[in-house]
């Protein structure tokens, strides 16, 4: 049976349409809004901090975990959409959603009176994802029901095919874009209720979190939320889905993103927030950005959201459905439907790589922020919206490392005039209360690596706040170890008679036993035992795939580049193939140098070439020498080739293995 076509329906696009139907700007924030009070709203953890941090003596802040950021972005997809790039191009959109490095996806679900061939491929897509470490939050509400499936089959398809996969189960998706009646607010609030207990009550899908019903903004928020009342005893999260429309992402319908904030709370209570739909639309309509404006936006919502306690924000959508079009739903990808990356792809991509982190973290720091150049304070007065001030972000990250995101809360669109309007970035002092044994400047938006590095330990740093967000790596310096007191000195040990003399010990070998060899590892392969012999004693060969796990963190160019080298044919599944492994590596870098502090990297490593299957006999003399070249840091390149050889130090020459980023 051929695949049938589902597909957004009109209401959807009408709904985006209206979004911007109220006004064409919103009123400024409050500048005195409080931190604490907006984290307070959206549900997170209050972040504490003593002092002004935007003054010269600034203030001592609680750093937020690395991870939680991180862990906080997703992408909305849609697998079973059978006539969109989603069904028809699989291996170009999976890898994709590996390269941008997000940690789940938002999607729907697929009960058995679907056609058949569309159910079991989207499942078996969600657990490809979830073998490469992407989670899913599965949409159960009305709009799933396309056919006359109930909820008990659409939570049974979930519990039966996709379990593992799912962390999340979502409610009603924009389910006031379909009228307001009051017959259908009590069908809402019954459905909502239904799922909780429903999931609740199932000792499979009983830990999954439920996430209440959206608005889709067919007329104002405080409306619908007034409309359906308290449902708080049947989720586990709220749900917003904070549109701006043209304007920046600190907006939602002409108003501060604080006021639909508190409106939520009329139907979530004091459950924490989750924005399970933000983004941009590109296209000739005059509500739509540019695709630079959404660059800019795009990542700046992310942080804005979470700098205001929203625990996830899942941008919306992965790729666009039909680029070009002037239909709105059709172009709000953070791809080109050709799979090209629009700068908003990229410039997230980026900026989760280079705060990655897969441990939590926790820290205090002090500093202050003064503005000194283009300083804008916006006027809360003003119709339409003025340019804002200095947004920050504190993290944490594992290694001890802080990272300090900055942006301006600017405007770089402008609606009526179709043209992008970019701002001088505002130019700041930080000063920092602690020496800092180096400082790292990075733009997500143009690359990954810092733009610039000082280790003087200067406590000020001159630099801008742009419109994107610009990162701020601090690394403190290492407190000298404490002083201590010599010990007091022993007094001699009483004189005891001498052992009895032992004949010497019979010579042996020192070789380390050979179950210690080397697995040698992937780039250089520097450490490659080339001997045709060698492997462990005692090892073993599964018939399974050997899964090669490596933290998507501390490895994320590495990541980058496995993903582009399969893209261009390379194969995922190895074979382990210690000999020769040192002459093939030779053979491949002897004419390749990399600059100072990166080293070159290898897909397929030495010791997964030269053996079995396509791909792993490119090039001869020696055989499969040939493999993907790639520059990275060169300690990201060591802490890849330490965990390749540990992690294959068990197993036989011939066994299968992939890599997996986690």
């Amino acid at each position: 049976m051929g695949a049938i076509s589902i597909r957004a329906r009109g209401t959807r696009a009408l709904a985006r349409t209206c979004l911007l139907g109220e006004g064409a700007r919103a009123v400024p924030r409050v500048i005195a809004l409080v931190a604490a009070s907006m984290l307070a709203l959206g549900g997170g953890t209050a972040i504490a901090s003593t002092g002004n941090c935007y003054s010269a003596d600034g203030c001592t802040e609680d750093a937020r975990s690395a991870e939680d950021f991180t862990a906080s972005v997703g992408v909305n997809t849609h697998l079973g959409y059978s006539q969109s790039v989603y069904w028809q191009r699989w291996p170009m959109v999976r890898d994709r959603l590996l390269e941008l490095g997000v940690s789940h996806v938002r999607d729907g679900t697929f009960a058995v009176s679907y056609p058949e061939v569309i159910a079991p491929t989207v499942a078996a897509r969600y657990n490809e994802l979830n073998a490469e470490g992407i989670k899913g939050s599965l949409l159960v509400g009305h709009e799933q029901a396309m056919t006359a499936t109930t909820l008990a089959e659409r939570l049974s398809w979930v519990r039966d095919n996709v379990a593992n996969f799912t962390t999340s189960i979502e409610g009603s998706n924009e389910f006031d874009t379909q009228g307001g009646d009051a017959d259908r607010i009590a069908s809402l609030r019954a459905m909502q209720c239904d799922i909780y207990r429903s999931v609740k009550a199932d000792p499979v899908l009983a830990s999954k979190t439920v996430v209440g019903p959206s608005s889709g903004n067919f007329y104002s928020d405080d409306i619908w939320y007034d409309e359906i009342g308290d449902l708080s005893a049947c989720l586990d999260k709220g749900n917003l889905h904070p549109y701006a429309g043209s304007d920046p992402p600190h907006r939602r319908l002409s108003r501060d993103l604080s006021v639909a904030m508190s409106w939520a709370r009329t139907v979530y209570g004091d459950k924490p927030l989750w924005a399970t739909e933000s983004g941009y639309w590109n296209t000739t309509h005059s509500s739509g950005v540019s695709e630079a404006a959404a660059g800019t936006y795009i990542p700046r919502a992310l942080m804005e959201n979470f700098r205001r306690g929203i625990e996830r924000t899942q941008a919306y959508e992965l790729i666009d459905l039909d680029t070009g079009s002037e239909q709105v739903i059709d172009n709000y990808g953070l791809l080109r439907s050709d799979g090209t990356r629009k700068p908003a792809f990229t410039a997230l991509r980026n900026l989760l790589a280079i705060v990655k982190d897969s441990a939590p973290a926790s820290g205090r720091l002090g500093f202050g922020i003064v503005c000194t150049e283009n300083c804008r304070y916006g006027d809360p007065d003003a119709y339409p919206t003025q340019d804002g001030p200095i947004r920050h972000v504190l993290l944490k990250h594992s290694t001890g490392a802080y990272f300090l995101a900055v942006w301006s809360e600017s405007q770089v669109w402008d609606a009526a005039a179709r043209t992008d309007t970019p701002k001088p970035a505002q130019s700041f002092r930080l000063h920092l209360h602690q020496t800092p044994a180096k400082v790292e400047i990075f733009d997500p938006n143009t690359g990954i690596a810092p733009r610039s590095t000082d280790t003087s330990g200067n406590q000020i740093v001159s630099t801008v706040a742009p419109d994107a967000v610009r990162l701020i790596k601090i690394t403190p310096a290492v407190a000298p170890a404490p002083s201590v007191a010599p010990l007091p000195p022993v007094a001699p040990a009483s004189p005891v008679a001498p052992l009895p003399s032992v004949a010497p010990a019979r010579s042996v070998s020192q070789k380390p036993p050979e179950r210690y060899a080397a697995a040698v590892d992937s780039a250089s392969d520097a450490s490659a035992n080339s001997s045709p012999s060698t492997r462990p004693k005692t090892c073993t060969r599964p018939k399974a795939v050997a899964r090669i796990t490596f933290s998507k963190a501390r490895h994320a160019n590495i990541r980058a580049q496995y993903v582009r080298a399969v893209r261009k044919g390379w194969p995922r599944i190895l074979v382990l193939n210690r000999a020769g492994a040192q002459r093939r590596s030779d053979r491949l870098l002897k004419k390749i140098s990399a600059g100072s502090g990166r080293e070159a990297v290898a897909y397929p490593p030495a010791v997964g070439r030269g053996r079995g299957g396509r791909g792993l006999t490119r090039g001869t003399s020696p055989t499969g020498w040939r493999a993907d070249v790639a520059y990275v840091p060169s300690r990201e390149k060591r802490s890849h080739d330490a965990t390749l050889k540990a992690k294959l130090n068990r197993f036989c020459n011939g066994t299968r293995f992939r890599y997996v980023f986690r």
